[in-house]
């Protein structure tokens, strides 16, 4: 039985469960619509331009379930995800299988409103403040769909206008179950006018069992605001991840994305942005590290649809083993956007000949007084710097990993998040073999007892 075949009769034989936190019939028949439009798309094949290079249809074979459980953040969990804090006060927001597990919260102001999206829907919240995104699907990302039709609970998050919210807010998306099941929750983040934040989104799996996290995300950025959202995904074992992100900007404000992937099994990033005022700025960023059985796939959109707005796109890939690796990133460029700026590159070294990495940056331009530049690179190590390094007293496997750190390195210093960039170093450190990843100013200083 295929996927579709087995999510047709789970769903619609458990509907009435997935529904019954609703009882407004709008909200009920917006997921039956979406769960309608899942099953008519289906599983996306090579066939689709947006999925050429990512092969889902593995997913036939596993036999998921849905869960409705509410389980407990584990102290294990908890420790291990949040201890690069060093008790630095932050806003926990815990969600395990796709419910948010409100006991373990930790809110570290009053000035930040949280509530469950369902309640949010409950009370005024309409269907439009999702419609309003649907210009980023296009009926080429399927699992949004069905992400409406199944999500059991999620956040609904507001930073209230002229607020500055310094401590930092980590939102944990985690898994647990003994048995394959698919878990969805919907999260909505809106920043009013003149206030900022930065988020941090963390995935942790505990399960041993296949899981399918089919996430969505979507966020409002207010006029004059700013938001950091972090988002990182690690050693993650037997978790296939769909991460959909969607951001809407309004005039004069700004996002900033970092997305790291290290040594995940499966990981498919959304990251769909759209410029809806004048003199917005974005920059994203991503930094990922693959070996064999890993595979990540950072899938982008920036819609310019609005003039004096400047977007700076940078992902930088590792690849080792026979890891596997895809970028695609498309920036388009509306009519009427003049005075665009916007810039993208991806660049990526591969460590052995059966690592693959697929990269397409893709410009799509209607106006002509722009300036949009795009390339991407594929390549191995300067084998001139590893000989002059080598020559120098240092390892080959201490060379590799400082050339390798030179590479990340500029990724890493955009975090503005001090404790979660120094925690990202760190692990880097470990994978690159290295004690510190930033011991040294300049490659051309290390000693010869190094």
């Amino acid at each position: 039985m295929s996927l579709i075949n087995k999510i047709d009769e789970l769903l619609h034989s458990e509907f009435n469960i997935l529904s019954s936190s609703f009882s407004n019939k709008e909200i009920i028949e917006f997921r039956r619509n979406n769960l309608e439009k899942f099953l008519k798309l289906g599983i996306p094949t090579f066939k689709n331009e947006d999925w050429k290079y990512t092969n889902m249809t593995f997913l036939n074979d596993i036999p998921f379930s849905f869960s409705f459980e509410r389980p407990q953040l584990t102290q294990i969990v908890a420790d291990s995800v949040l201890s690069f804090l060093n008790g630095s006060p932050s806003t926990i927001l815990p969600i395990f299988n796709g419910k948010f597990i409100e006991g373990s919260a930790v809110l570290a102001s009053d000035n930040l409103l949280v509530t469950t999206i369902n309640s949010a829907f409950e009370n005024g919240l309409s269907k439009e403040a999702i419609d309003d995104y649907n210009k980023f699907y296009n009926n080429s990302n399927p699992f949004i769909y069905l992400n409406f039709a199944m999500f059991t609970e999620g956040l609904y998050i507001t930073v209230p206008s002229n607020t500055n919210f310094v401590q930092p807010i980590i939102i944990i998306l985690g898994y647990s179950s003994e048995t394959p099941f698919i878990s969805s929750s919907f999260n909505f983040i809106k920043l009013e006018e003149n206030s900022s934040a930065n988020i941090t989104v963390i995935f942790v799996n505990e399960s041993n069992s296949k899981v399918l996290g089919n996430e969505t995300l979507n966020i409002n950025v207010g006029k004059n605001s700013n938001l950091e959202l972090n988002i990182l995904q690690t050693d993650l074992k037997n978790l296939i991840t769909v991460n959909n992100v969607n951001v809407q900007l309004s005039q004069n404000s700004s996002f900033d994305s970092n997305t790291i992937t290290l040594h995940s099994e499966f990981v498919r990033n959304n990251l769909n942005i759209a410029f809806e005022g004048q003199y917005g700025s974005v920059k994203l960023n991503g930094i990922y590290f693959v070996d064999t059985g890993n595979f990540v796939d950072n899938h982008t959109l920036i819609m310019h649809d609005n003039p004096n707005c400047i977007s700076d796109e940078n992902f930088r890939g590792i690849l080792e083993g026979r890891g596997k690796a895809v970028f695609t990133g498309k920036i388009y460029v509306e009519r009427d956007a003049q005075k665009t700026n916007a810039y993208q590159s991806n660049k990526n070294i591969l460590l052995s000949d059966e690592a693959r990495i697929h990269t397409r940056p893709q410009l799509e331009i209607y106006a002509d007084d722009v300036k949009c530049t795009h390339g991407a690179t594929a390549g191995y190590l300067d084998q001139d710097m590893l000989f002059y390094l080598k020559s120098r007293g240092v390892s080959h496997i201490k060379a590799k990993s400082l050339l390798l750190n030179s590479f990340v390195s500029e990724n890493i210093e955009k975090i503005k998040f001090n404790e979660l960039r120094d925690f990202i170093k760190q692990k880097l450190a470990e994978k690159l073999n290295l004690q510190d990843i930033f011991f040294c100013d300049s490659i051309l200083n290390v000693s010869k007892d190094s």
